[in-house]
């Protein structure tokens, strides 16, 4: 099964097209968009993830996320719940007493006409500290046309247990119409002193009157010997 979900996350790497315009949200999927807000808005993004099998429900939680725009060219961003889609450091995050606090901020480094990449630093804690992760991503965009474009993220995370992670997303989506959109991707997290988990998801995204989004999708990531599976869905809301 392992062979299985790397042989697929090398054909996303290749073959995977994605969305031809900047992305509005950053939900679903696990990667995110190199672009920022518009300077007028915030951005609210929420969503529950119900994971299989019951004993793995410690990462099927309640998230929320707000973005925003700050001093013109970087995006601000808080949240609660905001964990990587990794069934390690989810698990251990789950059994804190807290709800986790994502703070990150998104500093865009390149946008040309087809290509934009940003770098992504985030951390994560219970308000009682009792353990936190720290990620550093990188994002990129290349738009192929209209309908298609391709992202990436590459980054590291230094984990509580002074484990270090490298991961990577790759997302396509294919714009259906303006306002209706799906998307593949995968995605990984690797370690020298962990097991490593290979994962990869699809689903939809709609858009109504420009500033409500809704999405589902569905996940499939092999860590500990076995395949678990999930489904995700979300609101999100332009203020």
């Amino acid at each position: 099964m392992k062979g299985f979900l790397l042989f697929i996350h090398l054909v996303c790497v290749g073959v995977v097209q994605a969305q031809g315009s900047q992305v509005v949200f950053d939900r679903p999927g696990v990667a995110d968009s190199p672009y920022l807000p518009s300077s007028t808005f915030g951005y609210l993004e929420s969503g529950i993830n119900l994971n299989f099998p019951p004993e793995r429900l410690s990462f099927s939680n309640l998230n929320c996320m707000f973005r925003k725009r700050i001093m013109q060219k970087i995006e601000g961003r808080i949240g609660v719940n905001c964990i990587p889609a990794s069934y390690a450091i989810s698990n251990a995050f789950s059994n804190s007493k807290d709800i986790p606090i994502y703070l990150a901020l998104k500093i865009p480094l390149v946008s040309r006409e087809k290509f934009a990449f940003s770098t992504l630093i985030s951390f994560i804690s219970p308000l009682n500290f009792s353990l936190n992760a720290v990620e550093f991503n990188t994002l990129y965009q290349w738009d192929l046309n209209t309908r298609f474009s391709f992202n990436w993220n590459l980054g590291l995370i230094k984990s509580f247990n002074h484990v270090v992670y490298s991961t990577s997303s790759f997302c396509g989506i294919l714009n259906v119409t303006n306002d209706f959109s799906f998307f593949l991707e995968s995605y990984n997290y690797l370690s020298f002193k962990l097991i490593n988990e290979y994962g990869f998801d699809f689903g939809m995204t709609k858009i109504w009157f420009a500033k409500h989004q809704i999405d589902l999708s569905f996940l499939f990531n092999s860590w500990n010997n076995s395949l678990n599976t999930g489904i995700s869905m979300g609101y999100s809301l332009k203020l």
